[in-house]
């Protein structure tokens, strides 16, 4: 009956030990996950803040560059209405027609640019929309995995009472 007893006893430290080292590699295990979601998350934020950034550039470069055509087509049309003078035009009739449609022209060619220059703008900041809704999406997980590794300790050291309380009866 003694050897019983000390066996009984070697199990239930036996038990008690391996309960509480399966629960804290659990709680570890979850707040591994957690890290590892949380990093991710920032790198989520970094992309968002890089994105918003890649959107001000874009619009910032289309700008100058639009300037910058807008100042070679008004210097062309004006040098073409300079020909039309020397030439001895009035401003009516063909001339007046053709600096209108090439000012129609300029005017058509400038919104178009403004515009692709938008939504290259507008689709770098949906990235960054998404990125940071990335973000809190692996923030969730994160705080899920923690969660699941406390449920899975708790879990392991009911197992671990379970286990000796089969002992204290067998023995």
């Amino acid at each position: 009956m003694a050897i019983k007893l000390v066996l009984a006893g070697i199990a239930a430290a036996t038990a008690v030990v391996g309960g509480v080292m399966a629960a804290r590699a659990y709680k570890e295990q979850g707040k591994q996950a957690q890290q590892v979601h949380e990093f991710n998350a920032e790198l989520d934020e970094r992309n968002a803040k890089v994105a918003e950034n890649e959107a001000e550039q874009i619009q910032r470069v289309s700008d100058f560059e639009n300037e910058q055509w807008q100042i070679q087509a008004n210097q062309l049309a004006d040098q073409q209405l300079m020909a039309f003078g020397k030439l001895g035009w009035q401003s009516s009739g063909t001339p007046a027609l053709i600096a209108a449609d090439n000012a129609n022209d300029i005017e058509q060619e400038r919104q178009i640019r403004d515009y692709n220059a938008a939504v290259a703008s507008d689709q770098k900041i949906e990235q960054g929309v998404e990125n940071r809704m990335q973000a809190q999406l692996n923030r969730a997980y994160g705080q899920q995995a923690a969660y699941a590794g406390r449920v899975k300790a708790g879990t392991s050291l009911l197992g671990t009472a379970r286990t000796l309380g089969s002992i204290a009866l067998s023995a």
